[in-house]
């Protein structure tokens, strides 16, 4: 792509003559440049990235809402409200309790809650624990004691079971180790539910909406469970009295048993119901020991899954957050009215509209979101490596990590749409992949009056950035500069045009007709880029320039001149300079006005009247014309003259900015041999000042100005 037209503007090779210095006369900084430049790029784009970045908010919507709520709406996609569910049934079914380790058998300790627990072989039911003790002693007994001592021998298995033997420890000391072992079983409950309720998160089966309602409705369970456990306590408790009564009772009644009465089994009877008030008893005892462990571990559980609740709470935050960025970045996009806006720097060439319903069709199809909404899933899991979990989730993609996700697997996904798209039978439009030429054909393509038109009004709308004051550009004065065609400065284009694909012809119509639409007085260049298809790029720019051109300089030296002004001038010139600043010095950057030239000469026209510098101007016949300004050679001989007037009045009216210099050099240079004459000619100046009172009044704006300079005369002469 060549841009030597631009490279030689910017170094100033295209106007040698326009980048000399504007000279001011009559300043001290006489001197100004003219090297200035400016541009303004003007764009006509297929807005490619930004389209598929739409459409990418918008899948990126659809994978956020998946997760949060999961309910799908045939005319509306994915929903963002909750799905209507009722999770009392499910937390209540058996095989769901089972499998999370909540049943009453697992909280009582029936079955076992830790892995270790639950291969333990030897573990059995209490039920079937004292059971089986009851068969098992009742034979024992029987096989090994005398019948007088059964009932003793029976009492002593029993209790020996219950301190020692029970799951080899006893059933208070089994119940006490578990109690300090609770946390674990705690940690086992939660870490299952958790992984479960994850893993249906990830695949897509619950939403994280209907996790954290599922884990609120398992606590209010719980907690029902929880209130009925004490009574059920108590019942146990009184239970497990009466049957050691019994128990009692029976041992009454052995002792009663005659021969008679025993040689009809009544001790074999009476063996039997003890045995069976005993099994009763310890079955109540250990199952009050059972209770008081499950109150406590339920209690800590509902405290544990209220943290779980909160934890996926967090993370459905987090989506929501996700949500309003992404909603926001995708109402930040497409929302112009397209190609019939050519005010802003950038035309965008395509339909809005267009876009829109091609977006929410492909948000509105099942397959496609599903696809895409896994692949979303795939990749969060990916993230997350092996230890998966909502706290991982939550301390590994919070909002922005979690969005730049989004951004990269839906912008795969609106890519893989989109040629899924091509592909079907309605022959739907390419979004992407396409040069802006061929959407400008699309439309113009059999209308070559419409591209014309089209082209000529984004041409006569890019301009450069920088405003002019056409005021400032018209101002003449003798250091001011214009080439031999009267230009001030000069206007080049460069219009920057991709290559077609499809129809060169096309797109040599095109620049043929850019070119022809440049504007008068600027030259007009067009550029190939060789890969850039999106755009057609305006560049424009001009130079060589001075800064007074510039319509926020004058903007800024009336600013200045205003706070500079007032009675806080000499803070405000501190805070305007910092430091250093010498009232004064600095130059203006604009040419003196004809009355700031009168103002800065005038001293000078009064010395040289009071110094005698200036000579009579008379006619021929002698009668007096003026005043003369005389410039001799060293022998006296007149090299210049020129009168500026009939008196002093006349004279500071008359001044142009070539007077006004020659008036300061010359009464300058003629004033350094009669300095020390500054009294004569102090009064000489009070005199001609009171001789203008008199004639102007001396409340007159124009005495006023003579004040002025008689003062700045004085001044002069002390230097």
């Amino acid at each position: 792509m060549n841009l030597e037209s631009l490279d030689r503007a910017e170094a100033f090779e295209n106007a040698d003559e326009l980048a000399k210095p504007e000279d001011f006369p009559g300043q001290r900084h006489s001197k100004k440049s003219r090297r200035f430049f400016t541009f303004g790029i003007k764009q006509v784009a297929y807005p490619e990235e930004e389209i598929r970045e739409y459409i990418t908010y918008g899948f990126a919507r659809q994978s956020l809402l998946q997760l949060r709520y999961n309910q799908w709406l045939e005319d509306g996609g994915y929903a963002d409200t909750p799905a209507a569910k009722d999770f009392q049934e499910f937390v209540k079914s058996d095989a769901n309790l089972n499998r999370w380790r909540l049943s009453d058998e697992h909280l009582l300790l029936a079955k076992g809650i830790l892995p270790d627990e639950a291969r333990n072989a030897k573990w059995l039911t209490p039920h079937a624990e004292w059971l089986s003790a009851k068969e098992t002693y009742l034979d024992h007994v029987r096989q090994t004691a005398q019948p007088e001592r059964w009932m003793g021998e029976l009492t002593k298995l029993f209790d020996l079971r219950f301190r020692e033997q029970y799951r080899g420890q006893g059933v208070e000391n089994f119940f006490a180790a578990k109690r300090n072992s609770r946390s674990d079983h705690i940690r086992e409950i939660k870490n299952g539910l958790e992984a479960e309720f994850f893993n249906d998160w990830i695949n897509g089966t619950r939403s994280l909406n209907d996790t954290a309602r599922l884990l609120q409705v398992l606590r209010q369970s719980l907690q029902s469970r929880l209130e009925a456990f004490s009574p059920k306590s108590t019942r146990l408790r009184e239970q497990a009295e009466a049957s050691l009564r019994k128990a009692g009772e029976n041992d009454k009644e052995w002792v009663k048993v005659g021969a008679l009465s025993e040689f009809f089994g009544k001790r074999k009877r009476l063996l039997v119901a003890k045995a069976q008030n005993l099994q009763l008893h310890y079955l109540a005892k250990t199952q009050v020991l059972a209770l008081d462990f499950t109150e406590q571990l339920i209690k800590d559980l509902i405290r544990e899954i209220a943290d779980l609740q909160g934890l996926v709470e967090s993370c459905e935050t987090n989506l929501q957050t996700t949500l309003d960025e992404a909603n926001a970045l995708r109402e930040a996009r497409c929302r112009d009215v397209g190609l019939e806006d050519l005010s802003g720097h950038v035309v965008r060439f395509y339909e809005p509209e267009k876009i829109r319903k091609v977006a929410r069709r492909l948000e509105l199809d099942r397959d496609i979101q599903t696809t895409q909404t896994q692949r979303v899933r795939t990749e969060i899991s990916s993230r997350l490596g092996s230890q998966r979990g909502f706290g991982r989730l939550r301390d590994r993609l919070p909002s922005g990590e979690l969005l730049a996700l989004l951004e990269q697997a839906c912008e795969s996904s609106v890519l893989d749409a989109h040629d899924k798209l091509l592909g079907s039978a309605d022959g739907a439009e390419r979004l992407f992949g396409i040069s802006v030429l061929d959407k400008i054909q699309d439309r113009y393509g059999s209308d070559p009056d419409g591209l014309s038109n089209y082209i000529h009004k984004v041409v006569a709308k890019s301009e450069v950035y920088a405003t002019f004051d056409l005021q400032e550009e018209g101002r003449d004065f003798p250091g001011s500069r214009t080439d031999k065609y009267g230009r001030r400065y000069y206007r080049e284009s460069i219009i920057i045009v991709p290559e077609s694909t499809r129809s060169p012809e096309f797109a040599d119509r095109v620049r043929q007709t850019f070119k022809a639409a440049a504007r008068e007085g600027v030259e007009s260049k067009v550029v190939d880029h060789p890969t850039r298809r999106h755009e057609i790029v305006l560049l424009n720019f001009v130079s060589p320039f001075p800064l007074r051109f510039l319509k926020p300089i004058s903007h800024l030296a009336e600013e200045y001149a205003r706070r500079t002004d007032g009675a806080e001038r000499a803070r405000a010139l501190l805070e305007l300079h910092i430091e250093n600043w010498v009232d004064g010095v600095a130059p203006s950057l604009f040419p003196p006005t004809k009355e700031e030239l009168q103002e800065e000469a005038l001293p000078y026209i009064l010395l040289g009247k009071a110094a005698g510098i200036f000579e009579e101007d008379r006619d021929s016949d002698g009668k007096r014309r003026g005043l003369m300004l005389v410039e001799r050679a060293a022998d006296g001989t007149i090299r210049e003259s020129d009168t500026l007037g009939e008196d002093l009045l006349s004279c500071a009216d008359n001044l142009d900015a070539t007077r006004a210099d020659k008036v300061r050099k010359l009464i300058g240079k003629a004033l350094k041999g009669i300095k020390p004459k500054s009294t004569a000619l102090r009064q000489a100046l009070q005199a001609d000042l009171e001789e203008i009172r008199i004639k102007l009044g001396g409340a007159s704006t124009g005495y006023r100005r003579f004040v002025r300079a008689v003062s700045r005369a004085a001044k002069l002469l002390d230097e």
